[in-house]
């Protein structure tokens, strides 16, 4: 009875029957439930003590919690069930549409449209994380669960009639191979976002698991859907085009280019075309003219575009090249991050952990101990977008 209260109730109702022993065993039954007035264990003991007349004994700040909760606004508890008329959720995509290659953004708002102030926290009446599922809309329709998740964490408190708002960038993670594999095919995809998400839910047997809102929590759609365009590579003047760009352009639109190259052999390399072969070696020619580019991370982006798309004895140069870069950090890191996409060992990292640049020698430190604790298999060859 010590450490077991329901060791003592049974005490208790062995000693209440008992004329000589009830008095005292209805004050320990007293005692009993006011030590334990809730919870499972609770409810068990006031379920057997009922029929004695034994109540929970008011405490001492009970005057005082029935004055707070009187004071606490009835119809805030409608949040639960009707979040929407306390805030609204705004979602839709930062450009009318976009190029391969450039981050696909979402801009996120939320208004709260009430009158009290919306606490945000995890234990809070608005949570910070953003669930967001994604559907593509064409001539095949397929859903992706759990395309990206954000949190908007800056603020404690969204006061009535001010905006909270954050950037997803939604073309990684689950979405990466679906912008980032074909140059050539246009996008359309729509998102939904999820306030409050508590659980994964299936509709029915085959059909991915979406993003639910927990209480006070409700999902939206994208106020217009995501549009990427497509690259035309059909014709001789659309790639004389492209190509031109990687000479005259600046320094992001050359790497949008070899984005566009690289994902653009891959994709010929897997079809396996007649003809296409001589379009593949045009561009890599241009891709290995590129690796000699004035700008450090131009050429330092075209080495790794060309890292993906050799194989053997010309894959191990080119890596050995990047890591023996001693004029670009950049092509020193991306070496690494070659590395860690198409398969590798411990040693190029262990041998740049003690780089003069800081940032190549913390990322070949990290890496080093990733690739430590478990050696990656060989994947296959992936965009460069596809790239940490």
């Amino acid at each position: 009875q010590d450490t077991d209260p329901l060791a003592t109730l049974g005490l208790v109702l062995i000693d209440l029957p008992d004329a000589h022993k009830h008095d005292d065993a209805l004050s320990r039954a007293r005692r009993l439930l006011s030590a334990n007035p809730s919870g499972l264990v609770g409810a068990t003991i006031y379920e057997a003590l009922k029929q004695y007349d034994v109540n929970v004994e008011r405490s001492p700040t009970a005057d005082a919690i029935d004055q707070a909760a009187s004071a606490f606004p009835g119809d805030f508890a409608q949040i639960v069930s009707h979040p929407q008329t306390f805030y609204i959720v705004h979602a839709e995509p930062t450009e009318f549409s976009y190029d391969f290659g450039q981050p696909v953004l979402v801009r996120v708002m939320i208004e709260n449209i009430g009158t009290y102030d919306l606490a945000i926290g995890p234990d809070a009446a608005l949570h910070p994380d953003l669930w967001v599922d994604a559907s593509m809309r064409g001539m095949e329709t397929q859903t992706i669960a759990g395309a990206a998740f954000d949190r908007f964490g800056e603020r404690l408190v969204l006061p009535a009639g001010q905006v909270v708002s954050t950037i997803i960038r939604v073309d990684n993670g689950a979405l990466n191979s679906v912008f980032n594999e074909d140059p050539r095919a246009s996008l359309t995809i729509n998102l939904g976002i999820v306030t409050n998400p508590t659980s994964v839910q299936s509709a029915g047997a085959g059909q991915p698991g979406l993003g639910r809102p927990g209480p006070c929590g409700y999902g939206v759609q994208l106020t217009r859907m995501i549009l990427r365009s497509p690259v035309v590579l059909s014709s001789d003047d659309a790639r004389e085009a492209l190509l031109q760009q990687l000479h005259d352009g600046d320094g992001g639109q050359k790497i949008r280019v070899l984005d566009v190259l690289t994902s653009g052999i891959q994709a010929l390399r897997r079809e396996n075309a007649p003809g296409d072969q001589d379009i593949i070696d045009k561009f890599m020619a241009h891709i290995r003219q590129a690796t000699n580019d004035e700008v450090p991370a131009v050429s330092a982006w075209a080495r790794y575009s060309l890292e993906l798309l050799t194989t053997g004895d010309d894959q191990a140069a080119v890596l050995a090249q990047m890591g023996q870069d001693k004029s670009h950090w950049q092509s020193r890191l991306l070496a690494m991050v070659a590395q860690s996409v198409v398969g590798g060992t411990v040693e190029l990292s262990t041998q740049l952990s003690q780089d003069s640049d800081p940032i190549v020698r913390d990322f070949a430190i990290a890496m080093a101990q990733r690739l430590a604790e478990s050696p990656p298999a060989p994947p296959p060859a992936q965009s460069p977008s596809a790239s940490p």
